[in-house]
C-alpha cells in the first residue's frame, strides 16, 4: 500500500520526498523520528472482511470496529491472518496484531466475552471505560472489570 510505505519511509529515512501523478513532497526531514526499532506499530481500523484482508496484506495490525458478534469477529480474524501469511515479508511493518473494540458493561457477561476473545486468540481488546451515565464511578467499574479479567489494557 503506497500510503503505508510513505509513512514508514517518513519515519525511517533521514530525508523524505515523494513524487507521483497525484502529488509531490519536496525533500524534508520528518522529526521527531521514533526511537523504537522496529518503528511503532501501524494499525488499520476497519469493520469488514475486506478491511481485515487489506491490513493483513499490508503487514499492519488490524483493529476490528465492527461491533460484530464473536462468530463474525472470528471470520475477520481469520481473513486477517490468512492475508498476512501471504504478505511479502518485506512489507510487514507491524507485528501480527488483531484487536477488537468493544463497549462492555461490567458484569459476568462482559467477563465471559473477554474470556471468549482470549480463547479466539484476540491479541488486543480495546474496551471503552467511559463516559457513562454513572460518571466517574461507572468508568472505574469498567477499569476494575478489565483488570480483574487480567486482560491487557492499552
Amino acid at each position: 500500500d503506497v500510503y503505508k510505505r510513505q509513512l514508514v519511509d517518513m519515519w525511517d529515512e533521514p530525508t523524505f520526498s515523494w513524487t507521483s501523478d497525484r502529488f509531490q513532497v519536496q525533500p524534508i526531514d520528518v522529526v521527531p523520528k521514533p526511537v523504537q526499532r522496529p518503528h511503532p506499530p501501524i494499525w488499520l481500523a476497519g469493520w469488514s472482511i475486506e478491511h481485515a484482508r487489506r491490513a493483513g496484506t499490508a503487514g499492519l495490525g488490524f483493529l476490528d470496529l465492527s461491533g460484530a458478534d464473536d462468530e463474525r469477529v472470528e471470520i475477520h480474524r481469520d481473513a486477517y491472518r490468512e492475508s498476512r501469511a501471504e504478505a511479502d515479508p518485506m512489507d510487514l511493518v507491524c507485528v501480527q496484531a488483531f484487536g477488537v473494540l468493544a463497549d462492555l458493561e461490567p458484569g459476568d457477561a462482559a467477563l465471559e466475552r473477554l474470556e471468549k476473545w482470549e480463547i479466539l486468540e484476540i491479541d488486543h481488546a480495546v474496551v471503552r471505560a467511559g463516559p457513562l451515565h454513572g460518571g466517574h464511578s461507572a468508568a472505574l467499574d469498567r477499569v476494575r472489570l478489565l483488570t480483574s479479567a487480567e486482560i491487557r489494557v492499552h
